[in-house]
């Protein structure tokens, strides 16, 4: 397995990718594998890989859609959860996924058993945020593989060289050795679903700018002397940075055919957190606000909407400035289905990605 010449196309396409050179924590399931678990992959040219797992023998999982052939996967318990793997029953079992290594520090496998597979996987970051069509995850691993000791051009391209693990989920996204790119766009992982269900509602969230910056504090120049006459001391000071201030777009269609009603125990009506790349909310748009203690019920025709716009500065709830790449997350604050609306909406919510530059300027000093 090889990694093809198309790094940089990935990297663009997945729109936001923060690399981490800390190993992520252990005992996080990244590879679900009980049985019915599917994720379907599509690329921009329409092409699909469903990964599908499966029973096997001996308490094994087989899985189909992964790599080149089915391939045979179990965990390994006191390792950090390793996965090894193996083609046949006849196979030797390979260390496909060593979870415990930092990045860049790569291990050999071979699932064919012959040169072709000669190959050393690596995590290429350990933090990336990605966005799908099925939704967004964070936290993610970028697994890479290199073929070792073989020219590409006499061996078959390899079916995946580049994979993102999302935790708790698995595969998200994979390149091809020929440089397809497959994002998610529906799985079933145990009792959860992707795309999550909506209950017949559409939401959007929008930011009016992808990229913001924040100005930190610094040294400003200190002030020339303005008399001939020694001695001249006129003392430097510290200008205080500026902080960028996000606008959202919070809206809510309901798209089905019935009225939906909502359900708010209190005045608040929606909120909004920025994630960071290692899925900690930095920032909420309703912390230190007050409101209402009363509850009310909304209820959205056929075709309605509910909108909502809000800023915040891009400062954490302790007041330092951001940095790096975010996700803003936007959600009702409703209970949920009430007694006089069993099908009413639970959680709904949406997403967008978003980049902070701290920009810190030159201290000069005549």
């Amino acid at each position: 397995m090889n990694r093809g010449s198309t790094g940089v196309f990935v990297a663009a396409l997945l729109a936001v990718t923060v690399p981490n050179l800390q190993a992520a924590p252990s005992g996080v399931p990244w590879f679900p594998l009980q049985p019915g678990n599917q994720w379907v992959l599509t690329a921009t040219n329409g092409d699909t890989r469903t990964i599908q797992c499966d029973t096997a023998p001996r308490g094994n999982s087989l899985v189909t859609g992964l790599f080149d052939e089915p391939v045979i996967l179990r965990s390994m318990p006191g390792f950090d959860g390793n996965l090894v793997g193996r083609i046949s029953n006849h196979g030797r079992w390979q260390t496909l996924f060593r979870f415990g290594r930092i990045t860049g520090r790569s291990w050999p496998f071979n699932l064919t058993g012959d040169g072709c597979g000669n190959s050393r996987a690596s995590w290429a970051a350990m933090d990336n945020i990605l966005v799908t069509p099925a939704d967004t995850f964070t936290g993610c691993r970028h697994w890479q593989s290199v073929r070792a000791g073989n020219p590409t051009n006499d061996c078959p391209a390899s079916a995946t060289v580049d994979l993102w693990l999302a935790p708790r989920v698995g595969p998200v996204a994979l390149q091809s050795e020929a440089g397809e790119l497959f994002l998610l766009t529906s799985a079933t992982v145990g009792s959860r679903t992707y795309p999550p269900p909506t209950n017949g509602l559409d939401a959007t969230l929008t930011t009016d700018q992808s990229v913001y910056t924040n100005i930190a504090n610094h040294l400003v120049i200190c002030p020339s002397c303005t008399t001939n006459v020694p001695p001249c001391e006129v003392p430097c000071f510290l200008a205080g940075g500026t902080n960028a201030t996000a606008a959202f777009h919070f809206q809510v269609l309901n798209a089905s055919t019935e009225p939906k009603l909502f359900f708010f125990p209190t005045g608040q009506r929606f909120d909004i957190q920025l994630i960071d790349s290692n899925a900690v909310v930095v920032a909420d748009w309703a912390y230190g606000k007050a409101f209402p203690q009363f509850a009310t019920t909304v209820t959205l025709p056929p075709g309605g909407t509910l909108s909502y716009d809000a800023t915040m500065e891009l400062v954490t709830r302790a007041g330092d400035a951001l940095s790096g790449d975010y996700i803003a997350r936007a959600f009702l604050t409703n209970a949920g289905p009430t007694a006089t609306n069993t099908n009413g909406p639970g959680l709904v919510e949406a997403t967008a990605p978003f980049r902070v530059i701290l920009l810190l300027p030159p201290t000069a000093i005549p």
